[in-house]
């Protein structure tokens, strides 16, 4: 009887005490970690799993589970949208719902980028991308940074059903000692 009135104290004093921290935890005997400090992965189902992301492929997302040391993939292509535990959000392909099943997929390379805001009036709009290319060496033209983040986006476009990209926003960093990088952001479109 003992024990269990002090098992049931224990119990409560550890909820207690996460309950002070307004932060959700995972915890098992030994270890309790905050949920703040992973990242969500959403997939096109609409369905969640909190994960800490270890690193991607060209197909894949590898990462395990809260309080697990097993790497798992999930196929990149069933992946709707990534929130990191940093705040930063990437969606990297549709809702499934919100993907035409009439439509067919085009290719990335036949995806058009659109010079004007006015040439969407006429289109529907999809979703907004953005894209983040790292170059391997120091010395990279600023043409060869943007054709390479272009060419993420149009991917990106392309597996959404978009047949259109405008870009609406890049930024460039060249800073001295650094990698040069180029951020870019668009917006995918098909025709009505």
């Amino acid at each position: 009887m003992l024990n269990k009135l002090l098992a049931i104290c224990i119990l409560c004093l550890s909820f207690s005490i996460n309950a002070k921290c307004n932060t959700p935890t995972f915890s098992n005997s030994n270890d309790t970690v905050a949920l703040s400090d992973f990242d969500k992965i959403i997939r096109i189902d609409s369905t969640e799993i909190i994960v800490r992301i270890n690193r991607f492929s060209n197909s894949d997302i590898f990462y395990v589970y809260p309080l697990n040391k097993e790497e798992l993939s999930i196929p990149r292509k069933t992946v709707h949208k990534i929130i990191y535990s940093t705040g930063k959000i990437e969606t990297l392909n549709p809702l499934f719902k919100e993907i035409d099943v009439e439509e067919e997929t085009i290719p990335w390379e036949q995806v058009e980028i659109l010079d004007d805001v006015s040439q969407t009036d006429t289109l529907i709009e999809i979703s907004d991308f953005d894209a983040l290319f790292e170059s391997t060496k120091m010395k990279i033209s600023t043409t060869q940074l943007e054709k390479n983040a272009l060419i993420i986006l149009k991917k990106k476009a392309a597996n959404a059903g978009g047949k259109y990209l405008l870009i609406t926003n890049k930024i460039i960093h060249k800073a001295y000692g650094d990698l040069p990088s180029i951020e870019m952001y668009g917006k995918a479109y098909r025709k009505k």
